[in-house]
């Protein structure tokens, strides 16, 4: 749904029942599970971050941000609408793997997801909800342990949050540790043999981008900050 202009929410949105506004109406997750969340709720509303700047939320709108820019300058600028726009109730959508900020900082990815977590609690005073791979079964994911968050299990999440009366967490660790078959001795030897070169490299894991490079062409999956992310979460249990 886009918008051309600047407008209020509408009237009986305003004094009604709590509803769910999306931020990041284009986004692949939102996409994933837009028809489950419409099933269960069909008031949300869902916006492009640039429809942010001429909306007006109702005063028990429960936003859930799942857009992202590479530039902490553009996230900055989105919370700032947002809490312009009246946003009293937020959820930031962060990634498991923004737990390694603390081990290196070469991944630009999590990096910049660590901050606008940081953003979106000292301005909008939102929830920051870490979730992992996303999957519908548990076959599209890679082989060994990933932190990996099942569709239904965000739903019920966004679904819950509408409760007035909830008192949401600071913090949300939204998924869990999945452990899956490797598909030949050679994948687990090699994945064994990456554990080492993690554990070699300490803070500079990006060295390891080309060997990253040659896994990501062989059809595995199970490399760079993903890996990092969870070995850090095994390592956090």
């Amino acid at each position: 749904m886009t918008f051309d202009g600047a407008f209020d929410a509408p009237a009986a949105a305003r004094s009604g029942p709590a509803r769910l506004v999306i931020v990041g109406t284009n986004s692949v997750l939102w996409g994933r599970i837009r028809e489950r969340v419409l099933e269960l709720q069909p008031k949300t509303v869902a916006i492009s971050h640039r429809d942010v700047g001429g909306y007006i939320l109702a005063e028990r709108d429960v936003v859930w941000i799942f857009s992202y820019a590479p530039d902490d300058r553009a996230n900055t600028f989105l919370m700032e609408k947002l809490k312009s726009a009246g946003a009293r109730r937020a959820y930031y959508v962060s990634t498991a793997a923004a737990n390694i900020v603390d081990v290196t900082t070469c991944y630009g990815y999590p990096v910049v997801k660590a901050a606008a977590e940081r953003t979106a609690r000292e301005v909008l005073n939102a929830s920051i909800v870490r979730i992992g791979m996303i999957y519908d079964h548990a076959e599209e994911l890679p082989a060994g342990r990933s932190a990996a968050t099942a569709l239904d299990d965000l739903v019920r999440a966004m679904i819950a949050s509408l409760d007035p009366d909830a008192a949401p967490d600071a913090m949300l660790h939204l998924y869990q540790l999945i452990e899956r078959p490797f598909g030949s001795s050679l994948e687990r030897t090699l994945y064994w043999c990456y554990g080492l070169l993690l554990r070699w490299t300490a803070r500079w894991p990006c060295l390891l981008r080309p060997i990253d490079l040659i896994l990501r062409t062989a059809g595995y999956r199970w490399y760079g900050y993903f890996r990092l992310s969870n070995e850090q979460c095994t390592a956090t249990i």
